[in-house]
């Protein structure tokens, strides 16, 4: 008995030393990084790897910071999942030199820092242009079109336009014309030209880095001829958020008129790179319709026509786009010279809302909320007061009237009033009952 005891607890022993084996110490040479890449764009970087331990670990974090201890109020600090790993980083400061390491949490212990490496942030980059195309060219003007297609790395595009001049590259010393800020497409017209002339155009955008300009297109300007002569036409037909505007060609200049037609917008002198409609070509007067207008918006509107050499404009005339058209306002106007069988009521129509009233009365019945379905009585069209007299009324009825009020869009009512035929306010009213219970010297009545 005594022997065998003794042989489970050396068994013990032996499993206690020999069956159990313990993670190893986290250190430089029980973890290691490899296959790190480390890719840093102006504010941004991706780092990406694969970690070896043959024991467990509880937790690894990626610490990165401007400072090298990641004391730095903007410190970042991620968690890393798996053996293999990719982590982003944005919202760096751009030519910045950062510091990054790894921390590993295990077994409750202290956790192990690695060594502590670096990178650097890129500086921000020239923005990138395109100059896209050159188009109607005239005598002394066309239009060029281009676009930013970067703004060198998240700068902000504070500049972008056009130059141009006689000699091939324009730059500063050049005309040019400035069209906003930021990225994407812009277009302008380039005016002042000479005729019979060949220019050269670049686009050119600019950040804090600098300015970069697009590649080279060339034209070349009309010769000189005679213009077209248009003139605008007042506005008609005002309704609905839409309107009619036109205009009429007088002259066609040294050759045939090729499109015409009206350019609108909110401030003065609109051209035909603001909104427009065509017309057709040719010579005479022509009309168009400008549709989906802003109610209650002032429109300047100009006639425009082109001709081989050029463009010409009409003069510019402005109007007020009418608000979408709703219901008339109308309101009712109390009952007065209440008889034994009829009365005078009426209303005032405030607002045609938009479409002329063709029709405007009273309606009236025994029951809340009269309608023209019932007894009404037309009194006229158009805005303002009205009254009619309501008769082959009820005596000692009581009558609930609504002015009403008909346009394009369909019926209005005003509020309900009330009122007793054969009743007069001031006077008394005598109903008489029957008489009950008579005795020789008394009846109840």
């Amino acid at each position: 008995m005594i022997q065998n005891r003794y042989t489970c607890v050396v068994l013990a022993l032996l499993l206690s030393l020999f069956g159990c084996k313990k993670d190893s110490e986290v250190n430089s040479e029980t973890f290691k990084i490899s296959d790190e890449r480390v890719s840093a764009d102006v504010q941004s970087v991706t780092i990406t790897g694969t970690y070896s331990y043959s024991g467990t670990i509880d937790g690894k974090t990626l610490e990165l910071g401007r400072l090298s201890d990641m004391a730095d109020s903007e410190a970042h600090r991620l968690l890393l999942q798996g053996k293999e790993f990719s982590v982003t980083v944005s919202g760096l400061r751009p030519n910045t030199l950062y510091y990054y390491r790894y921390s590993v949490e295990y077994g409750g212990k202290e956790a192990y820092r690695t060594v502590t490496s670096t990178f650097e942030t890129n500086d921000y980059r020239l923005p990138e242009v395109e100059t896209l195309e050159i188009s109607s060219v005239g005598i002394s003007r066309t239009e060029a079109f281009g676009e930013v297609t970067s703004d060198g790395g998240g700068d902000t595009v504070t500049l972008r336009g056009f130059r141009w001049s006689q000699s091939h590259n324009p730059s500063v010393a050049d005309s040019y014309v400035s069209v906003g800020h930021g990225m994407g497409s812009f277009s302008c017209e380039l005016t002042s030209l000479q005729p019979e002339k060949t220019y050269y155009v670049r686009a050119y955008a600019g950040n804090s880095k600098g300015i970069r300009y697009g590649s080279e297109l060339t034209f070349v300007t009309l010769a000189k001829g005679s213009l077209p002569t248009v003139t605008t036409v007042p506005i008609t037909d005002n309704v609905l958020l839409s309107a009619m505007a036109g205009g009429d060609v007088l002259e066609e200049g040294s050759s045939e008129v090729l499109e015409r037609g009206v350019c609108y917008g909110t401030a003065p002198n609109p051209t035909t790179r603001d909104l427009h409609v065509s017309s057709g070509s040719g010579s005479g007067p022509f009309m168009c319709r400008l549709t989906d207008l802003e109610p209650n918006t002032t429109y300047h509107v100009r006639a425009y026509a082109i001709n081989r050499f050029e463009i010409s404009y009409g003069g510019d005339m402005s109007f007020v786009a009418k608000e979408e058209l709703s219901v008339a306002e109308v309101v009712t106007d109390r009952v007065k010279s209440i008889s034994n069988e009829s009365a005078t009521g009426g209303g005032i129509v405030k607002s045609d809302g938009g479409s002329p009233v063709m029709e405007r009365g009273l309606c009236w019945g025994v029951f809340h909320n009269p309608t023209v379905d019932g007894s009404h009585l037309s009194c006229g069209g158009g805005t303002g007061s009205f009254s009619c007299m309501m008769s082959h009324l009820s005596y000692m009825t009581t009558y609930y009237v609504r002015a009403y009020a008909v346009n394009a869009i369909g019926t209005s009512y005003g509020e309900e009033v009330s009122f007793t035929v054969g009743f007069h306010p001031g006077t008394p009213l005598v109903v008489t009952l029957g008489v009950t219970d008579v005795s020789a010297n008394t009846a109840v009545g």
